[in-house]
């Protein structure tokens, strides 16, 4: 879809939202409100989890959670996958750090979220997957030993890049 005279030149064009978590209503919802610069972090977390417990089901066996650091300043979501060995064991495989959308555009926020999502990881043995989520923008990441790497180029846009999204969520569910 070309951009419109109305659209700002900045904004990738919007995909078509057919197969992908868009076109849930309760998560188009979200997305669509939930996301704007009046918001904060607890309206983030609060699309991601929606979004992640449709992409990562409970009854194919993953587990979707909420962790808060009050000192540093830090709420994000794993996911967790529930393992078969000897005994039921619990694999967290993926967290998403999320940020307030004012902070969307302020490079000084993604470094300082990066660091936090790195952190996190390292906290977690055998973690792979992280995204940072400020507003309705996210960054996908391959945990590497003490470093992360990027697996696109520019953040991604859950209003607009809905194929973009859904095609690195199933990337991360389908080598977890």
């Amino acid at each position: 879809m070309s951009r419109g005279r109305d659209q700002p030149s900045y904004l990738p064009a919007v995909e078509d939202p057919t197969g992908t978590y868009y076109e849930v209503d309760s998560i188009n919802f979200l997305v669509d409100n939930r996301l704007n610069a009046k918001n904060n972090e607890t309206h983030v977390c609060q699309t991601w989890t929606t979004l992640l417990v449709h992409v990562f089901p409970a009854v194919k066996g993953y587990s979707v959670s909420t962790e808060m650091d009050a000192r540093a300043e830090r709420l994000d979501l794993q996911v967790s996958e529930i393992v078969y060995r000897e005994t039921r064991d619990e694999s967290v495989f993926f967290v998403v750090q999320c940020k307030r959308p004012s902070y969307d555009g302020v490079v000084a926020s993604w470094k300082l979220t990066e660091e936090q999502l790195l952190e996190r990881l390292n906290e977690l043995p055998g973690c792979k997957w992280g995204a940072v989520s400020i507003g309705k923008s996210v960054q996908f990441y391959a945990n590497s030993v003490d470093s992360l790497t990027p697996l696109h180029t520019n953040p991604l846009r859950l209003d607009r890049e809905y194929q973009a999204v859904q095609y690195w969520l199933d990337y991360i569910k389908e080598r977890s």
